[in-house]
């Protein structure tokens, strides 16, 4: 009887302290959406396609080495860096504001966004703004009026060909 005891005994403590370990929780690992796949593929594709544009640009139009203007307002010289790529209106929009300017939008947008690649570290916000413009070609213009504190955007004409 002692026998039957001790032995449904340790049974029943080796249940208890079975029950007390802890779990090996296995890691899901889920497959990669395909449609994420094609999306990312194509992001990668069209940024690509944007550098090489830009440096085809580049060398059609070499850019003048203009300087900052040593009378440009404190405002217009304090130092942003960013990394952006995408439409024209967005990033001159967040420089008017970071000067505290305010922006003005003229001429008819073009039927597909102007789109620009700006990456710039410790740079004012006058260069910015300039590095804006000259990535925009042809196709915008972008203007400072310090006495207004206005950022203008000044959209090329479309033509309808």
């Amino acid at each position: 009887m002692n026998k039957k005891i001790s032995i449904l005994l340790t049974a029943v403590v080796a249940g208890l302290l079975a029950a007390c370990t802890p779990r090996v929780n296995q890691q899901l690992v889920a497959e990669p959406d395909p449609v994420a796949l094609r999306l990312a593929a194509a992001a990668d594709k069209a940024s690509s396609a944007l550098q090489t544009l830009a440096a085809i640009e580049q060398t059609r139009n070499p850019g003048e080495a203009v300087q900052m203007p040593p009378t440009a307002p404190r405002e217009l010289r304090r130092i942003v860096s960013i990394d952006w790529t995408g439409p024209i209106e967005p990033i001159a929009q967040m420089m008017a504001d970071r000067a505290g300017y305010r922006l003005q939008v003229n001429g008819d947008k073009p039927p597909a966004p102007i789109v620009v690649s700006v990456m710039a570290r410790e740079k004012s916000v006058i260069e910015v703004l300039r590095d804006i413009g000259l990535k925009a070609g042809q196709r915008a213009d972008v203007a400072i009026d310090p006495t207004h504190h206005l950022v203008e955007l000044n959209y090329a004409p479309v033509s309808g060909g």
